[in-house]
């Protein structure tokens, strides 16, 4: 495989064959949705309160980004990394019944930071952030059971 940088692409090259693929690989933000899985993701790149962002996305028919594998968690981080700046994710204390990974302080809005690390802030506090619509496919691609 043959990388090659031009003017901030990628151009990727693979042999198979006798035949020669190239792809553009984009280094900029996305501007609609990525499909990642069962899911898709897209970058809202203006700043927002975590409430603002929510209902950001849930006007897309979204929601903001739960991060529940190491895809996700992975692609969450080049998002973070490409805008240079943290970013809301779904996770709010106020809103969960148990979640015994919040630290013992009074904020309750998580964000993603520029280390791919999970931190909580004031929910007034504005940031870029990421919405998620799902498919309703679990990652084998049969339907996802409803919890009764």
């Amino acid at each position: 495989m043959h990388i090659i940088k031009k003017n901030k692409k990628t151009i990727r090259s693979s042999l198979n064959q006798n035949s020669v693929t190239l792809a553009l690989i984009s280094t900029a933000l996305p501007q609609t949705y990525v499909q990642l899985g069962n899911d898709s993701l897209r970058v809202v790149t203006h700043n927002l309160t975590w409430a603002e962002a929510r209902k950001t996305c849930e006007e897309d028919n979204a929601h903001l980004v739960s991060i529940r594998d190491s895809v996700t968690q992975a692609y969450v981080e080049l998002l973070v990394l490409k805008l240079k700046q943290p970013m809301w994710i779904g996770l709010n204390k106020n809103e969960v019944n148990k979640c015994s990974w919040f630290p013992k302080n009074n904020l309750p809005c998580v964000y993603v930071n520029g280390g791919g690390n999970w931190q909580t802030a004031d929910c007034n506090q504005a940031l870029p952030s990421i919405c998620k619509q799902s498919s309703g496919k679990d990652e084998r691609g049969r339907g996802k059971k409803k919890n009764a």
